[in-house]
């Protein structure tokens, strides 16, 4: 009985640890942020980032797992519109975020053509 109780835990530790990814609204709020960020041309530039609460893990627009995110890239769709909610809780609205692959994309993942409001 202990055997088949320990055998039981050891084999369910790994699925019980596997966090569970944020997806939809839930994946999209958060504070939004402006960051600076130096390019390879040693200029600099200015960023959009969504900063959540806490780590989350968050699936991106292939199906990949993203554990331990803090925060997400946002390519505006209104630079203006998303400098007015800097600082404030917002929900995102746009598709599901990409892999950042170039070095405009400051984090692992970023949401594309992205627009925010304000929440409470």
């Amino acid at each position: 009985m202990r055997l088949a109780l320990a055998l039981t835990l050891l084999f369910a530790t790994p699925a019980l640890a596997q966090e569970t990814c944020l997806t939809g609204a839930a994946a999209r709020e958060g504070v939004l942020v402006s960051v600076r960020h130096q390019m390879l041309n040693k200029t600099w530039q200015n960023f959009y980032v969504l900063r959540y609460a806490r780590p989350v893990c968050l699936v991106d627009d292939e199906g990949g797992r993203h554990e331990n995110q803090i925060e997400v890239g946002l390519f505006p769709r209104d630079e203006k519109q998303l400098a007015r909610l800097v600082g404030k809780k917002v929900r995102i609205v746009a598709e599901e975020p990409i892999v950042g692959e170039t070095q405009s994309h400051i984090r692992d993942l970023t949401f594309m053509d992205a627009t925010a409001r304000a929440v409470r």
